[in-house]
């Protein structure tokens, strides 16, 4: 008897093996296969739901925000250049004084690691004063309205300068008693044939110390000469007009009712701004310029330009934002509305 049940547990067994383990396994696996798929599916569906759920954001945040990565992948910040005028932009008119407001949004943008530059037609010594206001960072200064380009400390890194003899040339066709004339040279001073109240003015202005005016006579030519100043009433000022002898060899400016500025052939703001952001790396897509006067437009034009409300209405037009006027902290403004 217990033979028998042996041999019959034993054919039972073998039944089982052969026939029902097999059909039981492939039940299993193929159930297993399909909760997998079943898995996969659902990933590909919740995946098509978040693509179409996604917001038309730039490529620059698509990569950031919707691409799965682990929770310490490090974000690179992107250097940008900000570009500022100084009378009309930072400073009001007859004002020495930056506004707090507009300093810490500054100093907010070289926190973060970008650069900015003192865009004017005021001479290195001048911004230099302006700069040191602001926190430590990339800073630079683009003198006689960017004909030259220099650090902080004074490193020059670009210069476009003037033939020392067209000075001669508009003196001795434009300057009279009305009209006076004199040069920005490269080491923070100025060129004239004569002492006048326009040089003291710039002197008192920019803070430039007598010994830095240098008299000279008509021909002389053993200096640099960064920019030639046209200065005048409101009135005669407007109606100066240059030969084609000037107009085919320099760039003229107005910068104020009062002042008209000569400057090397192709150079102005937006040229000098160009060349830091090459020097820099920076694209010209990350570069923002705010300016209110004529010798702005160029700078407004050229990159994403920011006018400011007091800006004259050619300035206005060329920008891409209008913001508050300087004595209402134009430039704190802008930051925080409109710069991304």
């Amino acid at each position: 008897m217990h033979l028998a049940s042996l041999l019959a547990y034993a054919i039972l067994m073998m039944f089982y093996l052969l026939l029902i383990a097999p059909l039981c396994s492939t039940g299993f696996f193929y159930y297993a296969d399909s909760r997998n798929e079943l898995k996969e599916k659902r990933k590909a569906e919740a995946r098509a739901a978040k693509e179409e759920e996604k917001p038309n954001a730039s490529a620059f945040w698509d990569r950031f925000l919707y691409r799965e990565r682990p929770f310490f992948a490090i974000v690179a910040v992107v250097m940008r250049l900000f570009a500022f005028d100084i009378d009309g932009t930072l400073l009001p008119s007859g004002s020495t004084r930056i506004a707090e407001e507009d300093i810490f949004a500054i100093d907010s943008l070289l926190s973060r690691g970008d650069a900015i530059v003192l865009a004017s037609g005021r001479p290195l010594s001048s911004l230099q004063d302006y700069l040191k206001r602001f926190r430590d960072g990339k800073k630079f200064a683009a003198t006689a309205n960017g004909t030259a380009i220099f650090s902080y400390d004074g490193e020059e890194l670009y210069k476009n300068s003037l033939d020392p003899e067209m000075l001669t040339y508009v003196h001795s066709h434009y300057g009279n008693d009305e009209v006076e004339v004199y040069g920005y040279d490269d080491n923070s001073g100025m060129v004239a044939f004569r002492k006048n109240h326009w040089c003291d003015a710039e002197s008192s202005c920019n803070h430039i110390p007598p010994e830095k005016l240098r008299i000279i006579k008509e021909g002389e030519k053993d200096f640099t000469c960064l920019k030639i100043m046209v200065c005048a009433s409101a009135s005669k000022s407007a109606k100066i007009e240059f030969d084609d002898y000037v107009l085919c060899n320099c760039d003229v400016v107005r910068s104020d009712p009062c002042y008209l500025e000569i400057l090397p052939k192709g150079s102005d703001k937006a040229t000098g701004v160009l060349e830091l952001a090459k020097i820099l790396g920076v694209k010209k897509e990350d570069v923002y310029c705010f300016g209110d006067e004529g010798n702005d437009i160029k700078m407004i034009a050229s990159f994403h330009g920011i006018a400011m409300g007091n800006a004259i209405p050619e300035v206005k037009e060329k920008a891409e934002f209008i913001t508050k006027p300087v004595t209402e902290h134009g430039v704190a403004y802008a930051i925080s509305h409109f710069i991304k």
